[in-house]
């Protein structure tokens, strides 16, 4: 089970999705071509949100530690909390109701790379039209600008890894106010 504090950022998860991917170079895993999209629905009320790891140092908010078959560890995807504005490609997260999360991880492979050159441009390919925003692996229809999403948009793979992510509210701070004793009596006096 992973955790996650409501409206604290960045979100960290720790991670350990089953590395048997064949999008490799060398047996060792290419960042700039697989991704994870991130499926997350809630216990209580069944509402599901999906999200690609960003981060606010990497591109892609994944972080491996180990990257070949090999000396493969565990990665760290990072999420930023956002109730007002979530967006599943810039990872963008609303985590609410607080409680209990089950969560999927599936890969996203880009054949051509997640950030490419378009128009002399880097372009990133985690956005509409190019990347699947839902495990049936759809595209946003195509809108004609841009690189052709049919050669450059990502191909939904396999789930890697699912459990329980818990999720608590940040506790709320109590403050007290000292009571100051008054100058003069305070008595009460029965009907006089």
């Amino acid at each position: 089970m992973i955790h996650a504090v409501r409206n604290v950022n960045p979100t960290t998860f720790e991670v350990r999705p089953v590395q048997r991917t064949a999008h490799t170079t060398n047996n060792v895993i290419n960042r700039n071509t697989l991704t994870y999209l991130v499926k997350f629905t809630n216990d209580m009320n069944d509402r599901t949100i999906y999200a690609y790891p960003k981060g606010y140092t990497t591109t892609d908010g994944i972080v491996d530690f180990g990257l070949s078959r090999s000396n493969y560890q565990y990665s760290e995807i990072t999420f930023q909390q956002n109730c007002a504005g979530a967006n599943v490609y810039q990872g963008l997260i609303c985590l609410k109701p607080a409680g209990f999360w089950y969560y999927e991880i599936c890969e996203v492979y880009f054949a051509n790379g997640i950030t490419i050159t378009w128009e002399e441009e880097p372009f990133d390919c985690i956005a509409e039209m190019y990347a699947p925003f839902d495990f049936t692996g759809d595209l946003d229809v195509w809108d004609e600008e841009g690189p052709n999403p049919e050669t450059y948009g990502g191909v939904l793979g396999v789930i890697v890894e699912e459990g329980k992510l818990q999720v608590k509210e940040v506790p709320t701070e109590v403050t007290y106010i000292q009571y100051e004793e008054p100058a003069t009596n305070n008595y009460i006096y029965n009907g006089e």
